[in-house]
């Protein structure tokens, strides 16, 4: 039995599909949606995680459950929330904001750095030394520089800005005139 298209629907035209009511309608172009931002350029669902987050580290709701369904989150960005707020980067959280970066991709980026900081704020002196000693800390900053990577150092003059390592670094090395 040959198949009946109605005004030339099937698969030698795409632009049309034959519905299951017997209507035909051209299908709309994808166009990507604006509403997961504010008017301020910031995405809603990490704001309304940081929002929960907020709530929650203030006491206001006792399970990170509670304060996702409340600020209308999900628990997985709650968390992801809380961990950004501890590393406490402004510049990774306007990131995450604006939508340049994922909030989970960079909750477990630094989390490992939260943790390490919170364990060795909680060490004795006697552990404490014996971590520098183990990681071979450097005293000298000079040393420090030397001994990364010029990737480090790049990144290291982004996060603390070119004018900043000028001013206070190469202006002051330089012979006075």
């Amino acid at each position: 039995m040959a198949a009946y298209y109605i005004n030339g629907a099937g698969p030698s035209n795409p632009a049309f599909t034959a519905s299951g009511n017997g209507s035909n309608k051209k299908r709309r172009p994808y166009r990507p949606r604006w509403r997961q931002f504010t008017r301020f350029g910031e995405r809603g669902a990490v704001l309304r995680a940081f929002l929960a987050a907020r709530a929650y580290r203030n006491e206001w709701f006792e399970t990170l459950a509670e304060a996702a369904i409340n600020a209308g989150s999900n628990v997985s960005y709650v968390r992801a929330a809380l961990v950004l707020m501890a590393y406490n980067n402004e510049v990774l959280t306007a990131k995450v904001m604006r939508g340049e970066v994922s909030i989970r991709s960079a909750a477990a980026e630094v989390e490992p750095f939260i943790q390490m900081r919170h364990w060795y704020c909680r060490a004795s002196l006697a552990m404490c030394k014996a971590f520098e000693t183990a990681i071979g800390s450097f005293d000298d900053l000079g040393e420090h520089i030397l001994a990364s990577t010029p990737e480090e150092r790049i990144g290291a003059a982004r996060d603390v800005g070119t004018d900043v390592i000028w001013d206070s670094m190469v202006v002051p090395a330089m012979p006075a005139e």
